[in-house]
């Protein structure tokens, strides 16, 4: 009796598996997921689903009652990764092929279960064939778009741009950056920065998918994060050793990042001005399997990676993640979302599938604590709207928009 209950519950999984792999219902698929998850619970992500000592999920959380509603925004999975951006009391959607949808800035249309946004004319995705966007940016009455092409072997990173008051978008080539890359192209982050009087932009570039030492290389522009003179396009070495930086924050000459870490050691860094943050050499992870196959014993010794960056001549991070989160976005969370949180900051992962609430010292010097909050998806990007007092999450798996309010909690 107890082989035939074993059979059965193997054969109930598999069928899971099948309806899960071939449907292309969108609840249903995450309806399997979530029945097969409380069937494995060891599994990494499905353990997100139970609770540890003291974790709180939404919405409650240490200080604070949140709502979270997750919008379905297609029946298929054109979303699956895509950006946020707001222009014109619009949220706008970038996705990954280049295509651009908007939702008005309206309360009435957040508290629907499903969206379907308004479709914008552009040129973009004819740019981005066989590439990916990577980030969008609003300034100064313009949308940059920085994203990877690809040409047989070669992959290059570009920033495009186009007027965003208008309801076409004709996108041109700002930069295009000739150095190639044999591997997929990450980072991208865009943000406005003034430097020594200059207007320009910090852009964000990964190292390529294999170990080498061009985060360390000058002439190289991956494994950095660049500032790039929009006048006249030239551009110089902002800040160095970076792995995946997957998420900026400027404010001024307050200037944040997040950086994926190899397997462990996702990092919070507080960037300076021609400083370097230390990789390959130094982090606090570990490397995958099949990183031991492509050492490079010029830089690696055997019990690489170094567990010091101050030692060998880097920058600390703020704080490192061990295991690694997956870590995406950072964004300041306005002192209007909630009175407990001023001065606190929220990381998304994707992974990890969980948002982070992290405070950091007066200084900046050190991240004084840090709350998980479950979400259960993963997490591309995170933008507030200050007319809502909202909180958008670009939700990767099903499709969807996170939209995450504050809720009001008497005696605050």
């Amino acid at each position: 009796m107890k082989k035939i209950n074993i059979f059965l519950i193997l054969l109930g999984l598999l069928i899971s598996i099948v309806i899960f792999t071939i449907s292309s219902d969108r609840e249903l698929r995450k309806f399997t997921k979530e029945y097969l998850c409380s069937k494995l619970p060891q599994t990494y992500s499905c353990s997100q689903f139970y609770n540890d000592y003291n974790v709180r999920f939404l919405p409650e959380t240490q200080m604070a009652n949140l709502d979270l509603v997750k919008i379905n925004l297609t029946d298929d999975y054109g979303y699956s990764k895509y950006f946020l951006e707001i222009i014109n009391n619009n949220l706008m959607i970038m996705q990954a092929d280049g295509l651009i949808r908007s939702i008005g800035l309206d309360y009435s249309n957040f508290n629907k279960k499903k969206i379907i946004p308004r479709k914008f004319a552009s040129n973009l995705n004819e740019m981005v064939q066989k590439g990916a966007i990577l980030d969008v940016l609003s300034h100064n009455n313009d949308l940059y778009v920085s994203y990877y092409s690809q040409d047989n072997s070669c992959q290059r990173i570009n920033i495009a741009i186009a007027r965003n008051n208008s309801e076409y978008f004709d996108f041109q080539n700002f930069i295009q950056f000739n150095e190639c890359s044999d591997s997929s192209i990450s980072g991208g982050r865009l943000k406005p920065y003034i430097k020594d009087g200059i207007n320009g932009l910090l852009l964000t570039t990964s190292m390529e998918s294999f170990l080498n030492m061009k985060p360390q290389d000058n002439d190289s522009i991956y494994g950095k994060i660049l500032f790039i003179n929009l006048k006249n396009k030239s551009y110089e070495i902002f800040a160095k050793g970076f792995r995946n930086p997957q998420g900026l924050l400027v404010e001024n000459d307050f200037i944040i990042n997040t950086d994926h870490g190899p397997r462990g050691g996702d990092e919070i860094n507080r960037i300076i001005y021609n400083k370097n943050y230390g990789w390959p050499v130094s982090s606090y992870g570990e490397p995958y399997d099949a990183e031991f196959d492509q050492i490079d014993s010029k830089y690696v010794v055997k019990d690489y990676y170094k567990k010091s960056h101050s030692g060998h001549g880097y920058e600390e991070p703020l704080y490192s993640f061990v295991p690694s989160i997956g870590i995406s976005e950072i964004i300041r969370i306005p002192d209007q979302f909630h009175p407990k949180w001023n001065t606190n900051f929220f990381v998304s992962s994707l992974g990890g599938r969980n948002i982070y609430r992290v405070k950091f010292d007066r200084n900046y010097s050190r991240v004084i604590f840090s709350e998980k909050i479950y979400i259960g998806n993963r997490i591309r990007d995170l933008i507030y709207s200050e007319k809502l007092n909202i909180i958008f999450l670009s939700l990767e798996d099903y499709g969807e928009l996170g939209v995450l309010r504050s809720k009001t909690i008497e005696g605050n």
